[in-house]
């Protein structure tokens, strides 16, 4: 069972160079940054420990009763647009972690990698998986698309929200206003 400190949690969220707040900064050109409202460097508040049942997979649950001693402890918890729950290991769930779509509310299972925390993120501002397809023509050599494809929820290599701790693709990019229409180019002839 793995229990962070509150620096190390500040480090991997808000202070370190390889935070979440770091990769959001560069990714939205600065349109994006987290701080605390008690500490400038960023608050963490817990361990909390929860009589709540871990045989199965319940983070609502858990949600809920941190909830409860985190605001019987004095924290004004509506006050946050974002809520990152991080708890050690828990074997009954599948995941690594998981989050409201869009939503405040994003649940760390053991980890606190910037890969991790920026993809929940990710979807707490409405980012949806990025996918891949693979295809294949009638003698099984991949091509570019076919009607014989293989879909991949995950299967971006090249963004934060498919299997990389790159950066998200340049149309969420747009469409989350980091980047403006202005700044997109049209590719008009064929060419490396």
């Amino acid at each position: 069972m793995k229990a962070w400190t509150a620096d190390e949690l500040r480090s991997a969220v808000f202070t370190g160079a390889a935070s979440l707040d770091a990769f959001e900064r560069e990714q939205s050109y600065g349109a994006i940054s987290l701080t605390g409202k008690v500490r400038s460097d960023g608050d963490v508040f817990g361990w909390y420990t929860i009589d709540t049942p871990t045989g199965g997979c319940d983070p609502d649950s858990w949600k809920r009763d941190a909830d409860a001693q985190a605001t019987a402890a004095g924290v004004d918890l509506p006050g946050y647009q974002h809520h990152i729950y991080v708890f050690p290991k828990i074997a009954a769930c599948p995941w690594s972690g998981t989050a409201d779509m869009p939503g405040r509310d994003s649940f760390l299972n053991g980890t606190i990698t910037v890969r991790m925390l920026a993809h929940e993120f990710g979807h707490n501002l409405g980012a949806s998986h990025a996918g891949s397809l693979r295809c294949v023509d009638n003698a099984g050599a991949p091509v570019s698309f076919s009607a014989n494809c293989t879909a991949s929820e995950y299967g971006d290599p090249f963004d934060v929200m498919g299997t990389s701790a790159r950066h998200t693709s340049a149309f969420r990019k747009v469409t989350a206003g980091f980047m403006p229409v202005a700044a997109i180019g049209t590719v008009t002839r064929t060419g490396t």
